[in-house]
């Protein structure tokens, strides 16, 4: 989408002076609650689908800009995990109204699931897109050489170039210590609502097994996934938006 055709978002305040920015697309019965990827923002083409999705079945789709992330303030390379979720749950509470379903894209799923267990008696289902919970440390930090390591803690940052969605960031090592606090446990997860889980097996970034071991982990009895052979990370391909289109309307079913 070009920066010209993005329309202006309205804004959330937070009590530290920053704004939230969001959209809300449609109206109707069972919400959807969008929460996007490391460096990525409300307008791509995930979201965006689930957007005229909505609209055109009659759902309320609340989707927003996590701080330091598009249309946001803040600066990203002051954000962490922490943070990033604080917005999820702020967004949450001041927008979503009653029970929904939440969709997590890569970091987005990891946030999804900390809503979920944190709220169970709201969140009616998960759709998970690539997700990657514990990325920070998993991913990042025990996939670092000695030397990145060295580097990361006495500079303060990282440049990792393009990561996700073609997004050119730094990772800084506060980032990196304080998604320590927010690490999923590797055990059983009491997320007990359905969970759909899309993961492209061409995936360079996060490992679809990644995503075989969610659907173990979790206690709900109602879980499916889907691997598409040849999708990468962005699942953006028209038959990826087909599929999680697909995967919203039997949330949306079952929920």
């Amino acid at each position: 989408m070009l920066e010209a055709d993005i329309p202006p978002a309205q804004m959330l305040p937070h009590e530290d002076g920053e704004r939230i920015a969001y959209y809300i697309d449609g109206e109707g019965d069972m919400e959807v609650l969008w929460c996007g990827g490391f460096s990525s923002e409300m307008t791509g083409e995930k979201a965006s689908t689930i957007a005229s999705w909505g609209i055109e079945r009659g759902r309320r789709i609340v989707r927003f800009d996590y701080f330091g992330h598009g249309q946001s303030s803040g600066k990203f390379a002051e954000g962490t995990i922490g943070r990033w979720k604080e917005d999820a749950a702020l967004v949450q509470e001041k927008l979503v109204r009653g029970r929904h379903i939440v969709v997590g894209s890569s970091m987005g799923g990891w946030i999804s699931m900390m809503l979920a267990l944190q709220h169970p008696e709201r969140v009616a289902g998960l759709l998970l897109l690539a997700p990657a919970p514990n990325f920070t440390e998993r991913l990042l930090w025990n996939g670092f050489s000695e030397e990145a390591k060295r580097i990361c803690k006495e500079q303060g940052y990282l440049d990792l170039g393009n990561w996700e969605d073609g997004a050119e960031y730094l990772v800084t090592y506060r980032q990196i210590e304080e998604a320590r606090a927010h690490l999923l446990p590797e055990g059983t997860l009491p997320i007990k609502c359905p969970v759909r889980i899309i993961h492209g097996m061409g995936d360079e970034v996060v490992p679809w097994q990644h995503s075989l071991e969610i659907v173990e982990q979790v206690e709900s009895r109602d879980v499916a996934i889907t691997l598409p052979k040849e999708s990468d990370h962005r699942l953006s391909a028209p038959d990826d938006l087909l599929l999680i289109r697909q995967s919203l309307e039997d949330l949306v079913r079952v929920a």
